[in-house]
């Protein structure tokens, strides 16, 4: 009568397990020693397995029992064994056996694997499910069971788009042999641009070396299975300077400008347009002095330049850069508007007042003056003597 040692069955694991036999034995010999050597057979086959076990005892009475062990490797899944027995005398002559291909008692059953397989994805970056706007690196660990042994075994993965259902085209795939029935293996996945905000599921499917499917994990609602891609969250600064020498102050008459806008979080070759106006600052007055620029980023960071033309008639004032951008279908996706922002702040100097030149001396003008005040008091006296003459006349 065989069974499991482990549980007293008549199951063996897929991985195989240790049976015992035990053997009812009458009419022996008392104190004579036996050998027993028995081997399992194929019950679909009817052929020997190569697996046995034997024992020696001294029987104290003619009749009793005897264990055999026999130990099943991996190898045999999904397979009947029967147990065949044999006894000998110490003269190596058979003297009995037991060898039925169909008695219920002498057989195990050893349970054929049944693959399965689950998956858990990360970022390799860091660990968690959450991918860079940009892309990432993804690894799945795929946990197996039921495999066997020492055949290849190959796994293909793709990620599908949870909204939608639907393939992505981003596959990954490796070739693997296990050591055991169960265990873990990695598939990698890179995401490429394109994927802000989207949830990506891992979906998994094993193939045998006949390319055959023997088990897949294609859950869309598995969290585990899941990553998410961070939606791109655009936003810009500006640093205004002086084209002609880098500072932010420009000359009276006006001058060149230029606006270094640097940007992040936009969606790489998708068209943006910059448009900026000066304002007048403290008053927040808009000017009619404008620049713009359009640009197609090849990352979700960078910088671009806008030009402005300071032109004559805003000396004395400080001007200050307003910069927006806008998508391709002329939404505002972002903007930097900030009166008191420094870095976008330009001074345009005042007009210098000219001041009236004086005459150098020994120069003939400067005896102008002199002359006129000489006149004017040679007048005066004339006027003075004319008066007094007059009065003398009006006494007489």
């Amino acid at each position: 009568s065989a069974r499991d040692q482990a549980d007293g069955d008549r199951i063996i694991p897929a991985d195989g397990g240790t049976v015992i036999d035990t053997v009812t034995y009458e009419g022996l010999t008392p104190g004579v020693e036996y050998t027993l050597e028995g081997e399992l057979y194929d019950k679909a086959t009817g052929q020997g397995t190569g697996i046995t076990g034997s024992t020696t005892f001294t029987p104290d009475q003619s009749s009793g029992t005897v264990e055999v062990t026999f130990t099943i490797p991996v190898g045999f899944a999904g397979t009947s064994l029967v147990v065949f027995e044999y006894l000998y005398d110490p003269d190596s002559t058979l003297v009995a056996e037991h060898a039925d291909i169909d008695d219920e008692a002498q057989t195990v059953v050893v349970e054929a694997y049944v693959p399965a397989i689950g998956t858990s994805a990360r970022d390799q970056a860091d660990g968690d499910r959450i991918i860079p706007a940009d892309g990432g690196t993804v690894i799945d660990t795929v946990t197996y069971e039921g495999l066997t042994p020492g055949v290849e075994y190959t796994l293909e993965g793709e990620l599908y788009d949870k909204a939608t259902g639907q393939g992505t085209g981003i596959t990954g795939s490796t070739t693997f042999t296990p050591d055991q029935s169960s265990g873990t293996v990695e598939v990698t996945f890179t995401i490429p641009v394109g994927f802000a905000g989207t949830s990506l599921v891992v979906f998994e499917y094993l193939y045998d070396p006949d390319s055959t499917l023997v088990a897949e994990h294609a859950d869309i609602d598995d969290e585990a299975q899941t990553v998410v891609v961070e939606a791109y969250v655009p936003a810009i600064g500006t640093s205004a300077r002086d084209q002609a020498d880098g500072d932010r102050i420009i000359p009276a008459d006006g001058g060149t400008v230029i606006d270094t806008v640097t940007y992040e979080g936009l969606t790489p070759g998708v068209e943006y347009t910059l448009e900026g106006v000066m304002v007048e600052k403290p008053s927040g007055k808009r000017t009619s002095i404008e620049g713009f620029a359009i640009f197609t980023p090849e990352t979700s960071s960078g910088t671009v330049e806008v030009k402005f033309r300071v032109p004559s008639g805003h000396a004395g004032k400080t001007l200050v850069v307003f910069e927006y951008l806008y998508d391709a279908d002329g939404n505002l996706v972002t903007e930097h508007a900030d009166i008191n922002d420094e870095a976008q702040t330009i001074t345009v100097l005042s007009v210098t007042p000219e001041r009236p030149s004086l005459p150098t001396t020994g120069s003939s003008d400067a005896y102008v003056p002199i002359a006129l005040t000489g006149a004017a008091l040679l007048i005066a006296l004339g006027v003075a003597a004319m008066l007094v003459t007059r009065r003398k006349q009006y006494q007489k």
